[in-house]
């Protein structure tokens, strides 16, 4: 399976893990930068602007997760017809389809959560006087459970999109602006959040990435129930074993 699955997804896991290397050499530099400066950032605290550029960096790994990893996972197969052999091997479409969404799923999480700790860290100057607005925005919009919350479901957003599309373009599209409307949103909620005068209950971005990880599960059920009633059915011919 592990073998199967880098050899149909190995470009869009290369793109991606491109991209996370990208961002972590980015977020390393920015958190070195803050750690040199942290005198002036502390003696400065209102003069200082909050780094956007990670939070941007953040949505831009969300994007591609969605868009090249989770589009084409079905939509391909749907498009070029291969589902009508991979999905008759032993194996099951259900079960075939289950174990790429588990692995590429499981390393999908492990990115996010990684990227989000670093983000974490990268942001730790901010926590100091007169930043602490900025900081209680970093922890929603850049902390390790929202940011693993968030790559899962537009991973999942993508999967869903190609099982409804089944088209790859098509999927892709629909995938990019629907992240791009909800991250929109999203930031609105976070900048609200942090111009509250009372401190966010500090359990609560963990539960908006748990949040987050069960709609993405929902929506991996929801595409799970497309596969199973009209994946691989054929006019004339009778359904693939399941």
């Amino acid at each position: 399976m592990l073998r199967v699955v880098w050899y149909q997804r190995r470009h869009a896991l290369q793109v991606v893990a491109g991209a996370v290397v990208l961002i972590a050499a980015g977020l390393l530099a920015v958190g070195w930068a803050d750690r040199a400066d942290h005198a002036f950032l502390v003696s400065n605290a209102r003069t200082v602007a909050f780094p956007a550029s990670v939070q941007f960096a953040i949505a831009v790994l969300f994007g591609l997760i969605g868009v090249f990893l989770g589009g084409p996972l079905l939509s391909r197969e749907y498009e070029q017809g291969t589902y009508r052999f991979a999905w008759t091997q032993g194996t099951g479409r259900l079960r075939w389809y289950a174990g790429q969404i588990n692995l590429l799923g499981g390393l999908v999480v492990l990115a996010g959560a990684a990227t989000g700790a670093l983000a974490n860290w990268a942001l730790a100057p901010f926590a100091g006087p007169g930043l602490a607005s900025g900081w209680f925005r970093a922890e929603f919009e850049a902390g390790p459970a929202t940011t693993a919350g968030w790559a899962l479901f537009a991973f999942m957003l993508g999967v869903l999109a190609g099982a409804l599309l089944k088209r790859v373009t098509p999927a892709m599209a629909a995938t990019a602006v629907t992240l791009i409307l909800l991250l929109g949103w999203y930031r609105i909620f976070t900048l609200r959040i942090s111009l509250l005068p009372n401190h966010p209950p500090w359990w609560l971005p963990t539960a908006l990435g748990i949040g987050l990880v069960i709609v993405a599960l929902l929506a991996g059920a929801v595409a799970l129930l497309l596969v199973r009633n009209r994946g691989a059915r054929t006019r004339g011919r009778r359904p693939e074993p399941e």
